[in-house]
């Protein structure tokens, strides 16, 4: 089993979770495209660069020593809870 890293991406990571988000999109249409359909945008530029400039977005990435293997987009909320 490949030992990964995860850490915070940096905008050097894009164009790998860009890679991962296009193969993960192509077979989504082809299992189901009464629902998906092909599309070379896969994130608008001033949506997935709100995740690399702001404190409370990320992208968390999933790394092992050749490539990046995965990512998560994380928003991070205040809640406040009346039990808290």
């Amino acid at each position: 089993m490949e030992n990964f890293e995860i850490q915070i991406a940096d905008q050097d990571d894009l164009d790998a979770v860009l890679s991962i988000k296009k193969e993960a999109h192509s077979l989504y249409v082809e299992n189901r495209p009464d629902i998906y359909r092909h599309s070379e945008v896969m994130y608008t530029e001033s949506f997935i660069q709100g995740y690399f400039d702001h404190h409370d977005k990320m992208v968390i990435i999933a790394k092992n020593e050749k490539e990046v293997a995965a990512y998560f987009l994380v928003q991070v909320i205040d809640v406040e809870l009346p039990m808290m």
